[in-house]
């Protein structure tokens, strides 16, 4: 979907799905589409990315222009605009300002003076004899191996149940790191390294090594 950069094809950081369909259809400078299901899927790719804050875009259900407000917004998930052609797709800055504000409209908390130690039990208590804050949880890491065979819905399932919520909350710094290892005994073949080689390239991946 680089042509929403490129040409630009944004109406003030948003374009409703519609719309975008209309245009690939009436202007001649767009890529021809072979049918209205591909324009579908790639909408569905750049919304679902891990790294749709980058290469990406998130999608929204509706949009309120008096609030100035998107409804059922949501980013890194699979999303279906059906024949109908629903929703708006949202530049990354736009969708990130308002997960910043919906987030901060609940992350008020009222301060205190500091703990203090209850003399008969020997626990720490707030004001008022509140319990004490505990200690914020300030760094998150995960690891796991996804099934290979379904590899593209065990990442779409990462990002939607884990990367989605950690990109909500105010200032979080998110990293999601992709490492491939593969061993074939009997050697990988002249095309496949070629393959290898030039996908990763293309995909910017840090390190591609073969031995």
């Amino acid at each position: 979907m680089a042509n929403l950069d490129g040409i630009p094809l944004w109406r003030d950081g948003k374009v409703e799905v519609k719309t975008l369909f209309e245009d690939f259809a009436q202007f001649v400078y767009l890529q021809r589409l072979t049918a209205p299901s591909v324009l579908a899927k790639c909408i569905s790719d750049g919304v679902s990315r891990i790294t749709w804050e980058q290469d990406g875009f998130a999608f929204a259900d509706t949009f309120d222009a008096t609030k100035n407000r998107f409804g059922g917004l949501v980013s890194g998930q699979v999303v279906d605009v059906g024949a109908e052609a629903r929703g708006w797709l949202v530049s990354p800055e736009l969708a990130k300002r308002q997960f910043a504000a919906e987030v901060g409209t609940t992350s008020g908390v009222p301060m205190d003076d500091g703990p203090t130690l209850d003399p008969a039990t020997g626990v720490k208590t707030g004001v008022g004899g509140a319990a004490a804050k505990p200690k914020l949880k300030t760094i998150f890491y995960g690891r796991v191996k996804p099934n290979v065979t379904k590899l593209g819905l065990s990442v779409s399932t990462i990002a939607q149940e884990l990367v989605a919520h950690l990109q909500l909350v105010e200032d979080a710094e998110v990293e999601v790191t992709v490492e491939i290892r593969a061993k074939a005994p009997k050697g990988f073949d002249e095309k496949t390294i070629r393959t290898i080689t030039e996908n990763a390239k293309s995909l910017k991946f840090d390190v591609v090594e073969l031995e």
